[in-house]
């Protein structure tokens, strides 16, 4: 008995086919010719299984943001590193996103001016 168990193959006639026969239509002919089991429509493929989609979302999620991770936030010491340019513009896109440009400021302060003082909605009256 074996030790291990072995596949069937199933090689009846493959090695019996003519040199000539080595393009794709001309084995398929042989192989129906001496095997007569070989479907005559393509087989639909077979559907994934789940843990490969979730593989592959995870590797298209978790590599990129990894790097990210590396580049933007990442301690990486106090001396200079490869990095260092890629954070600096990454500061100075957050100081743009989050600050008011000369014109908008100038329009806020000439809103501020022109309105009243408004008392706080919380703060109590004194009558």
């Amino acid at each position: 008995m074996h030790r291990y168990a072995r596949a069937n193959l199933r090689l009846q006639g493959f090695f019996k086919v003519p040199r000539r026969a080595s393009s794709g239509s001309a084995l398929k002919e042989h192989a129906s010719r001496h095997n007569g089991d070989v479907p005559k429509e393509p087989q639909p493929l077979l559907k994934a299984p789940w843990w490969h989609r979730a593989a592959f979302w995870l590797r298209v999620t978790l590599v990129p943001g990894f790097l990210v991770y590396s580049v933007f936030y990442a301690d990486w010491g106090e001396g200079d590193h490869v990095f260092r340019p890629p954070r600096k513009w990454l500061e100075q896109q957050k100081a743009a996103f989050f600050n008011l440009s000369p014109e908008e400021r100038k329009l806020v302060e000439t809103d501020m001016a022109e309105s009243p003082a408004a008392p706080a909605a919380d703060a109590p009256t004194k009558s």
